[in-house]
């Protein structure tokens, strides 16, 4: 639950999405941190990740966006 996300807290519809927003980003701020250091961490700069990177990127993508 987000505190002042309520309906009923008397905060207006944007300030309550926002809020929501905010805790969805928040939730999942650990899983992209890893996605981002398993990307940024390759050491060949070619781009070569594997199909698990990528998997692991949209996973905490999704967490963030609440999917």
């Amino acid at each position: 639950m987000v505190i002042g996300a309520h309906p009923e807290s008397g905060f207006d519809s944007e300030f309550q999405m926002e809020q929501l927003a905010n805790a969805k980003l928040i939730a999942a701020a650990p899983e992209l941190l890893e996605a981002l250091i398993n990307l940024a961490g390759k050491e060949d700069y070619d781009f070569n990740v594997t199909p698990d990177d990528f998997i692991l990127a949209r996973k905490a993508i999704n967490k963030a966006l609440g999917e």
